[in-house]
């Protein structure tokens, strides 16, 4: 063999090897290039993982937007051109993958404790609202339904252990507050007008204190007589708005109290308190109203007539006598005569005995004889006191002949008759006086047919 074949046997030779070296170290990057690869990937989607069961335990986008966000700009990383430098490459992105899903939880420890931090806030600034409201002299008519739900959101608070469970538990008390708050706001401005109202009762009355007890007085036996038209309606059917009504004639009673305070200014502002709670008793009761209803008082001898809130009927009347009284209740307009014979259901010798008697209109509110009638007999006499005079009835109710023709022409069959008692005292005292169901049966015997 020449020299010059050795030669080239020798360069062919050493290119092979070089070739070989070269195909041998690029097999090896390929291998560690895959094997950091599929470290990255398994790191990336270990964390994709734990970010999906933090999105089902309750961690909001906003929660895990650090770590999201970081994860994006890590998965938007440009790949190096060069196949040795790619193991160092997919090893760093491993590497800050697997930081990120430590910074999660770590992450997720400080959002719980922060969702535990804001509920515990939440109820007390609730509590501390309550609290508030009641000093502010807040209905408790008003504050019951609250202190029960701050009890519930404590317990609820309390039996948390989730996020998903503290942020209930914390929405619920933000909902709370808005309440209590609210009705902080109403009971301020409320107690501001009250103050003012005083001011002006005790310049109207030239500062005279029994002057200012009497007109609070009159208006809590007012409040408690319309409030007291409601309820007896309300047994019958549900009156519209009963249940705000009744919250105000708490209200009411509350003010009544106070008007009793030998701190002048307390009593004053008990009075004042009084005539504003009256006055929206009865706008709420007139808004309540069906479309035709009759009102009679018995302490009052009164009748009214109303179609929806305006009344169109203001008569004064007579009642039965102490010792057969009207019955009182949430009764109807049941049938109407005209003209009708009325006969005595107790016998001659009786005390109560009357001889036939032929009225023009009667409009019965009772199955046993009780209605509403005309009494040319007894022209002379009516409302406060005729029910204790020879004129009064059996047990019907007497009207003058042109309010009886009206009441007959305009009351249709079915309409609501409430009769009650109207004396003035507490709800619960009237509501106790009812002697008739809804349907005009009388507890009592049968009066004035």
């Amino acid at each position: 063999m020449s020299l010059l074949t050795t030669r080239r046997w020798v360069i062919a030779l050493s290119a092979l090897a070089v070739v070989v070296v070269a195909a041998a170290a690029l097999g090896v990057s390929d291998f560690a290039s895959v094997q950091a690869s599929n470290r990255y990937n398994q790191q990336r989607d270990r964390l994709r993982a734990d970010l999906r069961a933090a999105e089902a335990q309750g961690y909001t986008t906003e929660d895990i937007a650090p770590i999201t966000s970081g994860l994006r700009a890590i998965e938007g990383q440009k790949e190096p051109a060069l196949l040795a430098t790619s193991p160092q490459f997919y090893n760093q992105r491993a590497d800050q993958v697997e930081r990120l899903d430590g910074q999660l939880r770590v992450r997720q420890k400080q959002v719980l404790a922060q969702a535990q931090a804001d509920a515990t806030q939440q109820a007390g600034e609730a509590r501390t609202g309550v609290e508030r409201d009641r000093s502010l002299g807040a209905a408790e008519a008003d504050l019951s339904p609250l202190q029960q739900r701050l009890d519930q959101v404590s317990k609820a608070q309390g039996a948390a252990r989730s996020l998903t469970e503290y942020r209930n538990a914390n929405k619920q008390a933000q909902a709370l507050l808005t309440e209590v708050t609210a009705l902080g706001t109403a009971q301020q401005a409320e107690n501001d007008a009250v103050a003012q109202a005083a001011e002006q009762l005790k310049a109207q009355n030239g500062g005279n204190a029994d002057a200012v007890k009497k007109a609070g007085n009159d208006a809590l036996s007012s409040g408690r007589n319309d409030a007291s038209v409601a309820a007896y309606m309300n047994k019958s059917r549900p009156f519209k708005g009963f249940d705000a009504l009744n919250k105000l004639y708490s209200k009411l009673e509350s003010y009544g109290q106070r008007q009793g305070s030998g701190d002048p200014n307390q009593s004053a502002q008990g009075s004042a308190g009084a005539q504003i709670l009256a006055g929206q008793i009865h706008a709420s009761l007139l808004a309540g109203f069906p479309a035709k209803a009759i009102i009679i008082s018995y302490a009052g001898q009164h009748l009214w007539a109303y179609e929806g809130s305006k009344v169109v009927q203001d008569t004064l009347v007579t009642t039965g006598r102490p010792q057969l009284p009207t019955d009182l209740g949430p009764m109807k307009v049941l049938k109407k005569d005209a003209p009708w014979k009325m006969h005595s259901p107790w016998p001659k010798g009786s005390p109560w005995w009357y001889p036939d008697t032929t009225v023009q209109m009667v409009v019965w509110f009772t199955n046993t004889g009780e209605g509403m009638h005309d009494a040319d007999w007894a022209n002379c006499c009516w409302g406060p006191g005729s029910q204790y005079t020879g004129n009064a009835s059996h047990g019907c109710i007497h009207l003058p002949y042109n309010a009886e023709s009206f009441i007959f022409n305009w009351a249709q069959v079915g309409i609501p008759v409430v009769v009650y008692q109207g004396d003035g005292s507490p709800v619960a005292q009237q509501l106790a006086k009812i002697s008739t169901d809804d349907q005009g049966n009388p507890l009592s015997g049968p009066k004035g047919a």
